[in-house]
């Protein structure tokens, strides 16, 4: 074989050993979420800096789809895992990122309704075909099959949201709006105790 082909192979081993070890990680995320020594790590943390955390990670990923971030962020106090609230908001980010053609628009808001602190990502883009609606959060599931594991997509990231809040006995829904684009809210039980509190950096 030429340097070339050598060179092409080499980059295909690559490119698929890092899908297995995301498709691994995202497993393995899967697997905790069923270990009950997950509450022994929820503490007091507000979803308004969680968010902003995420923001802030993933703007250069909107910024280079041309996609604008609005943030609109109140306090919601919770008792949870940080990391792992921090993870189920940025699969859902990342999903309303990636999901709509480039030039969009994503509205991340958060705060109180009821007796929960709610998170809501709302994106401008074509929504998500009714038939695909009810199986939005099931393991592996894709509503775009463009977006296969050949373009490095699990379609595990809204089944890992999803485990991420009913563990934190919340509930995570997804629905089209009339304007045209897709509503998903994540809604956990409020902490009465709101006094300020500032949670981990994601990382």
């Amino acid at each position: 074989r030429t340097p070339e082909e050598h060179r092409a192979i080499l980059t295909h081993c690559r490119t698929a050993a890092t899908r297995m070890r995301s498709l691994v990680e995202s497993l393995l995320v899967l697997a905790a979420q069923d270990s009950p020594s997950l509450a022994q790590r929820h503490t007091a943390c507000d979803l308004a800096d969680i968010v902003q955390g995420v923001a802030d990670l993933l703007r250069p990923l909107a910024e280079s789809r041309n996609t604008t971030l609005t943030l609109e962020l109140a306090p919601s106090p919770v008792t949870g895992d940080p990391e792992a609230l921090g993870m189920a908001a940025q699969n859902l980010l990342t999903n309303a990122i990636l999901h709509p053609p480039p030039g969009g628009k994503v509205t991340l808001r958060t705060g109180i309704r009821g007796d929960s602190a709610s998170l809501e990502v709302t994106d401008r883009g074509p929504g998500i075909p009714a038939d695909h609606l009810p199986h939005i959060f099931e393991r592996f599931h894709r509503a775009d099959p463009a977006r296969t594991s050949e373009s490095g997509h699990s379609g595990l990231g809204l089944a890992i949201a999803r485990s991420i809040v009913v563990n934190h006995h919340g509930s995570l829904t997804a629905e089209n709006l009339t304007a045209g684009g897709a509503l998903f809210r994540l809604e956990l039980p409020a902490r009465r105790d709101s006094s300020p509190l500032k949670s981990p950096p994601v990382s």
